[in-house]
């Protein structure tokens, strides 16, 4: 295990960006039942019908890791850039 200098959104903080990860997680979270729900029926005699509409699901349910992620390394970029110009301008009084 690999412990990184790396922030995340926590759904029990407050915040604006926590309040809409919240409320994208609701629809993702539905997605993914409806997923695990259809996809046993796929597969039929021993063959896999057409994925069509799940893969139209499931495509689409990427997006919320993907912002999450996308978040998550912003917040740890804004918090590094911070703490940089902090240590630069403490250096420099110094």
């Amino acid at each position: 295990m690999t412990f990184v200098p790396a922030r995340y959104l926590y759904p029990t903080h407050h915040g604006r960006l926590n309040r809409v990860s919240n409320l994208l997680a609701v629809p993702w979270a539905i997605a993914l039942i409806w997923l695990l729900v259809r996809l046993p029926e796929h597969h039929v005699d021993g063959r896999y019908a057409d994925p069509g509409d799940a893969a139209s699901v499931a495509l689409p349910s990427l997006a919320y890791p993907a912002f999450y992620l996308l978040v998550s390394w912003g917040i740890s970029v804004r918090i590094f850039v911070r703490a940089r110009r902090i240590r630069r301008a403490d250096a420099r009084q110094a």
